[in-house]
């Protein structure tokens, strides 16, 4: 339950006992349960990622763990490719 995210005063209550009694004797479930969780869905995602089947968990991948990111470039030029031409209007009433 831990590794789902239950809280620890919540999984106590689920299996009758006090929090400092689950945490007393199911410190080391309690610590590891998160990693584990995370590893088994990591591993997953990893499969998926280099399956070559499954896009989104490449790029999804990519961007989290080798810190890639998608770059957009906009160039905006005036007529026949020179400088954007602008001009202010100024009214006085």
């Amino acid at each position: 339950m831990c590794a789902y995210g239950v809280p620890e005063d919540k999984i106590a209550a689920v299996i009758e006992i006090d929090p400092k009694t689950l945490r007393k004797h199911f410190r080391r479930e309690l610590d590891l349960s998160t990693v584990e969780a995370n590893s088994k869905v990591a591993q997953t995602l990893f499969k998926m990622a280099t399956s070559g089947t499954t896009p989104a968990a490449t790029f999804f991948w990519l961007k989290t763990r080798a810190k890639w990111k998608e770059v957009h470039n906009m160039e905006l030029t005036g007529a026949d490719g020179g400088p954007v031409q602008h001009s202010i209007k100024v009214k006085f009433d």
